[in-house]
């Protein structure tokens, strides 16, 4: 009495995917882990020679919350450091960074816009 019936999924490889923006991100991240230690290096050169200063100097110098904003450009930079010296995959470290970037764009760019405009 055959009451479980076991079906195969085949799938047809002759169909063609365009890699959308986050398949070639991801396709660049991965093709980048054989340079792990340098990405390591360079976020940590990047974070503490030029985003975590340059942040916090044009924030302090633009009247913005400099205590708030070098709180957040720390924990960011820590974030980063603390993943990539744990041992965490290199998918991880590396969004880390990105994501560390972009948080200091961003209070670079609501610095100017606190200036300009008076929004904080």
């Amino acid at each position: 009495m055959a009451t479980y019936k076991i079906h195969t999924l085949t799938f047809d490889e002759s169909i063609e995917t365009t890699p959308n923006l986050w398949g070639k991100y991801v396709t660049f991240v991965d093709s980048q882990k054989p340079n792990a230690i340098g990405w390591y290096l360079g976020s940590l050169l990047i974070q503490g020679c030029l985003l975590v200063p340059l942040t916090f100097l044009l924030v302090y110098a633009l009247n913005g919350p400099a205590a708030l904003f070098l709180f957040i450009s720390m924990i960011s930079f820590f974030v980063t450091v603390i993943a990539n010296m744990g041992g965490a995959g290199f998918r991880m470290t590396f969004n880390s960074f990105v994501v560390s970037i972009a948080i200091h764009l961003a209070m670079a760019f609501f610095a100017i816009l606190n200036y300009y405009y008076i929004i904080l």
